[in-house]
């Protein structure tokens, strides 16, 4: 009786910090770090928006490369241990939401910048993008992710491969635009045609 009660108040107040408190704390740690705007005063209080990883992290994590990238500090030297720290918290999120290529590209995005600097970082964005081309084959932002890299590493044949390939795809997509702008008789006409194109 009174045990079952105790423990199902306990797991109510875990239930209230674990989903509404935390969340709460990580975005705004997170807000309050960004403001600060001096690389080593973020860097130093990172960690209290990165740590625990709760389901918030994956948009956390995406926004603080991203706001990085934006403001062009990945890759500028002065800038790196940030950067890779905001990185690594991103190659996490790959790692246990892998089913996501938002996540990858994100990722391989910065990583390129890097890469033009230093190229034997291809090789690494090379691995983030044929996973993230496996998850979704079709989508036009990985492939030219993909042929970027492959020129990057100069290999130049599969980059031209790659490439053709997001040409016809992104072919096919603007013949299915052109339908839906037309009309609803001929998406239903070219839907099945171009889907089996794009197979």
């Amino acid at each position: 009786g009174s045990t079952a009660a105790v423990a199902s108040i306990l797991f109510l107040f875990y239930s209230l910090y674990s989903y509404n408190y935390l969340l709460a704390h990580e975005a705004i740690q997170f807000r309050d770090v960004m403001k600060l705007k001096v690389g080593e005063k973020i860097f130093s209080g990172a960690d209290t928006f990165l740590v625990p990883y709760t389901f918030m992290q994956s948009e956390i994590r995406g926004k603080f490369i991203e706001i990085l990238y934006d403001s062009h500090l990945v890759g500028k030297k002065g800038f790196e241990p940030l950067v890779y720290k905001a990185l690594h918290a991103l190659e996490e999120v790959v790692a246990r939401e892998s089913y996501e290529p938002r996540h990858y590209s994100r990722l391989i995005e910065s990583y390129n910048e890097i890469a033009k600097e230093d190229s034997s970082i291809y090789a690494k964005t090379e691995v983030f993008a044929r996973q993230a081309v496996a998850l979704s084959p079709k989508r036009q932002g990985l492939l030219s992710h993909l042929a970027f890299i492959l020129a990057g590493g100069e290999r130049y044949d599969e980059a031209i491969a790659t490439a053709k390939e997001l040409e016809r795809i992104t072919a096919l997509f603007n013949r299915l635009d052109l339908a839906a702008a037309q009309g609803i008789a001929p998406v239903v006409d070219d839907f099945g045609a171009i889907n089996a194109q794009l197979a």
